[in-house]
């Protein structure tokens, strides 16, 4: 098993958010008959029972197709779907919406674990400003049904549609697809859980002693500056390399380091929750289009066949960051 994560933001309606996102690899394959869509015609093709126009972009091969209809992580007992409920069980009990008295009325994060794994060039990449020459729009890594339709290669593309709708906390999981050559770590369908909340400021600041409420979100950033310059399409942002190492600049230190500080420590929880208390963990820098800034979290784990030749090494949990601004402002 392998986690992946992914951020935190805040929004321009003084709304922040929080995303984390986790996979699981399969490392066994699981043979499909061969002839699943044959019948159909050439034009069309059947995915999770909707037909889509394909074109010379299709590169699905049947047995691909045939595993969009398994839905593990939905199998009552099945290892993917016991990892999602310790996950899910986790944010629940520690995140839950409290009535006037104090009391927890309900959970805070609603579950999305059925959405259809086909979606769109734009909830795919577009969304996440991940740019029209990114290798990984190529038809070498991503499967697609037709040009601006493909599987997706993470859960991540619900992501902005989910927030458009209202919603300010929720949990994703579904099976993802990626073109990967199969090895230890590597299988072309595998699982992810992201999460994503958004704060008031007085949330976000809930613990500060702030009389004359000097913590705010926002810098006033200037019109001649680069960061504050109109971009020419919706989903077109300066790269996250472009800014400055620390924070976005649209955030003040205190917006920035109170995500972090929450982004980490909730991880660093449910590492220890799904690895054990004793479990070595480390941050590292990592680089994400939609985060900044952005982290990768490190377990230490021991490999080899027996304890006579077992080598301690750092192996990647997850990867997150604090969600980019203008990803954000797209969702009001």
């Amino acid at each position: 098993m392998r986690l992946r994560a992914a951020s935190f933001g805040v929004t321009r309606s003084c709304l922040n958010k929080t995303f984390l996102s986790v996979c699981h690899r399969r490392y066994q394959a699981t043979a499909v008959p061969e002839s699943v869509g044959t019948s159909e015609s050439p034009k069309w093709i059947t995915i999770c029972g909707q037909p889509y126009p394909r074109d010379a972009w299709f590169n699905i091969p049947p047995r691909i197709i045939g595993l969009s209809d398994r839905r593990l992580h939905n199998q009552k007992y099945h290892p993917l779907c016991l990892i999602k409920q310790r996950i899910v069980d986790f944010m629940y009990k520690r995140h839950a919406r409290r009535n006037v008295d104090g009391q927890v009325s309900r959970p805070m994060f609603s579950l999305h674990d059925t959405l259809s794994p086909v979606v769109t060039t734009r909830q795919n990449f577009d969304s996440l400003f991940i740019p029209p020459d990114h290798p990984s729009r190529a038809l070498t890594d991503t499967y697609y049904v037709n040009q601006s339709t493909l599987l997706r290669s993470h859960t991540s593309a619900h992501q902005l549609d989910l927030i458009r709708s209202g919603l300010d906390a929720f949990l994703l999981a579904g099976d993802v697809y990626r073109r990967d050559e199969v090895d230890s770590l590597h299988y072309p369908v595998f699982h992810q859980l992201e999460g994503v909340r958004l704060f008031t400021s007085e949330e976000l600041f809930r613990d500060a002693v702030d009389p004359s409420r000097c913590l705010q979100l926002f810098e006033d950033v200037s019109h001649s500056s680069v960061y504050a310059q109109k971009c020419k399409y919706p989903f077109e942002a300066l790269p996250s390399f472009m800014l400055p190492s620390e924070k976005q600049p649209q955030h003040t230190n205190e917006t920035a380091k109170r995500l972090e500080f929450e982004l980490k420590t909730v991880l660093q929880a449910l590492a220890k929750s799904l690895f054990g208390k004793t479990c070595q963990l480390r941050w590292v820098d990592a680089y994400f289009p939609f985060t900044h800034p952005s982290w990768e979290l490190e377990v230490k784990t021991k490999v080899g066949y027996n304890t006579d030749d077992e080598v301690e090494e750092w192996t990647e949990l997850l990867g997150c960051g604090l969600m980019r601004q203008e990803l954000l402002e797209r969702g009001e």
